[in-house]
């Protein structure tokens, strides 16, 4: 038994021991050491991940950028020369699109120019449909955030407008669902307006003003008495 156990230390030993001797000869000779071995069952220390940011190219970055500025010209002229992808998606920024909504739902005076912004994105075939992680659109980021004038420039006809106004999340919530419960009541207004709006029992019930709630009931009723809408939809 003792002898098994002598084999078995002098067996993990003796690698170390022909490493250090080589080690020794190569410091002697002016070479560099030997990386040491790995013993049995040792996984290697994996490498830090470097940030996603790094995969995307200069003009891509230079196009984010831009729309932070409100640069539509530099905008427009980075997508035309066919520089950048408009629809690419950067971590924490999302699509071209996400970034001018988040832009103008976190500062209400950047509303206009991320309008602005928006329509010169969908000129150049930007996708509104396209969703982030949480299955959010810019539509819903901008109703969320209370940006009317981003709202507008993303809902600017009846194909997309039938495309994305009604689109759930992974928490099957959508645009009028977000503003509702950030009681954003001219923006609950605003997307009550379109006729392509599909309310839920579910945008009211979440409305924490009370005039909100009031106007989403209204609007289906309406389009239940139309036949548009079933009684019950969630």
């Amino acid at each position: 038994m003792k002898n098994g156990i002598k084999k078995s230390i002098i067996a993990l030993l003796l690698p170390l021991a022909v490493i250090g001797s080589i080690n020794a000869q190569q410091v002697r000779n002016g070479q560099p050491m030997a990386k040491p071995m790995m013993m049995m069952n040792e996984q290697p220390v994996p490498k830090p991940l470097l940030g996603m940011d790094m995969s995307q190219s200069m003009p891509e970055k230079a196009l984010f950028k831009a729309i932070k500025k409100g640069e539509t010209k530099t905008i427009s002229d980075l997508i035309k020369d066919k520089k950048v992808n408009v629809n690419t998606a950067m971590p924490r920024k999302g699509t071209p699109l996400m970034f001018a909504a988040k832009m103008a739902a976190l500062n209400p005076d950047m509303d206009g120019k991320m309008a602005r912004v928006v329509k010169v994105l969908l000129k150049n075939d930007a996708n509104p449909s396209l969703t982030g992680p949480r299955g959010m659109t810019a539509l819903m980021i901008a109703a969320k955030g209370g940006a009317d004038k981003t709202i507008k420039a993303l809902l600017p006809n009846s194909t997309i407008r039938e495309q994305t106004i009604n689109m759930d999340d992974l928490q099957g919530k959508n645009a009028l669902n977000y503003a509702s419960q950030a009681g954003n009541e001219a923006t609950v207004k605003l997307l009550l307006s379109y006729k392509e709006i599909r309310p839920t029992p579910m945008a009211a019930m979440q409305a924490k003003v009370k005039n909100i709630k009031k106007m989403i009931q209204g609007k289906m009723d309406k389009l239940i008495k139309a036949g548009k809408m079933q009684m019950g939809r969630m």
